[in-house]
């Protein structure tokens, strides 16, 4: 949005210093009249169960988001240095600090701290890029951004990934990319993974209040973080349709909870998952130029999955369909619908069934899967600013089942800007 205000990257790029900031305000609502707050049904002899964490879903507690008014607010600054001023060729060393501003903790805790620490380098004649130090993976694998525009905030949500422990927040790691030729590519990583079977069984808020500097090497209840992704992908041209296909494995070395335990306090070693992703491009709306060869109808799947003895959200199905650039004078907006089916560990629904059950419908019960509709426009309103609105259906909002929850329809809305 800034530009090269006052001449100041310039400025920097002497010295060969590169800053960057993105900002990304989020806000839903439910539009139904289903309850704000978990209602106050749950008794044990006669008296309301009392909210032991703010993560449970008992009376006067939020368990998802949008469930009341809710917004949340993330920023990453960073900042950059060319190393091939100091004899080193086609390098980086990256410098990010993160923060979250959240108006519910269960979505995304309220953060500061330091959000990457990392060099960046090629080899062999670019046949090799090699990436080493602290840094978030969950968005440097798979490609789960619709359209690869990361101020596309709507439409996925997969957790599968994030529940294995692939890392939110910053963990030392290293990653790999191998480039066979212009299109095949396997890119391979491991690290220290993200918090799992944590304190509150919320991934992203025992991943921050377990490491909250970012600096600590190895936190409680983490493991080693395995994961490859194989991949083709092909740039569209005039006349050539762009095609993303990728697909792996994760494995983390942590303890995970045993679901199918009655003791909650039960560990398995270990824990694995696969995914698998394509996207394709339908239609070419115009082919007069490499620039405009982006625009244009695309469709794609997804598919995650991971075994229902350790992982609460045991498979995850996505379908979506996106139209880049329907005008030509907006040629970097979007239009998206996207659906998606997750299911919930059977032994997970089952514990709370039963649990359910024996309480006398005191408690709350589980789910067997889910269901989610979502359309949305985003729209490049000015160079470093983009809005999107969009509107979810989703049948079964929460992981647990409570009185008169309900559906919920969210409005949602958000603004991304770069700086």
């Amino acid at each position: 949005m800034i530009g090269n205000l006052g001449g100041f990257r310039t400025t920097l790029a002497k010295y060969g210093i590169g800053f960057s900031s993105i900002g990304e305000g989020t806000f839903a609502a439910n539009t139904l009249g289903t309850p704000r707050t978990v209602p106050g049904q749950y008794t044990f002899f006669g008296t309301v169960a009392p909210c032991v964490s703010k993560f449970s879903a008992c009376a006067g507690n939020q368990v998802y988001f949008g469930q009341k008014p809710s917004a949340v607010f993330i920023s990453q600054t960073t900042v950059t240095f060319d190393t091939s001023r100091y004899g080193v060729p086609d390098g980086q060393i990256a410098v990010a600090l993160g923060a979250g501003l959240s108006s519910w903790v269960g979505f995304f805790p309220t953060s500061a701290s330091l959000n990457g620490l990392e060099w960046w380098q090629t080899a062999f004649n670019k046949k090799l890029d090699i990436e080493i130090g602290y840094f978030s993976n969950a968005y440097r694998y798979m490609g789960t951004q619709i359209g690869g525009n990361f101020a596309n905030t709507f439409g996925p949500g997969s957790s599968v990934n994030i529940l294995l422990g692939e890392s939110y927040f910053a963990t030392p790691g290293a990653n790999f990319t191998f480039h066979a030729d212009g299109n095949f590519y396997d890119k391979a990583g491991v690290g220290v993974s993200g918090v799992v079977s944590g304190k509150t069984g919320n991934p992203l808020y025992d991943e921050y209040s377990e490491n909250r500097t970012g600096f600590k090497f190895s936190p409680p209840n983490t493991g080693t973080f395995f994961i490859d992704e194989l991949g083709y992908r092909n740039r569209p041209q005039p006349g050539t349709l762009f095609t993303w296909v990728r697909g792996g494995g994760m494995y983390n070395t942590a303890e995970f909870q045993n679901l199918s335990s009655s003791n909650p306090a039960t560990k398995i070693r270990g824990n694995e998952g696969a995914f698998l992703l394509a996207d394709q491009q339908l239609w070419q709306q115009d082919r007069s130029s490499a620039a405009s060869a982006r625009r244009g109808i695309y469709a794609g799947l997804t598919y995650m999955g991971a075994p229902e003895k350790k992982t609460a959200i045991t498979s995850y199905y996505e379908g979506r369909a996106y139209w880049v650039g329907p005008l030509a004078s907006r040629p970097a907006d979007m239009l998206s619908f996207v659906y998606f089916h997750q299911d919930y560990s059977k032994y997970l629904t089952n514990s709370l069934d039963n649990l359910n059950l024996v309480s006398g419908g005191t408690a709350p019960g589980g789910y067997s899967s889910a269901n989610s509709y979502s359309i949305s426009y985003l729209a490049h309103l000015i160079p470093g600013l983009y809005g999107q609105f969009g509107l979810n259906y989703t049948d079964n909002p929460a992981s647990v089942r409570y009185r008169n929850e309900g559906s919920a329809l969210l409005v949602q809305a958000s603004l991304t800007t770069v700086f």
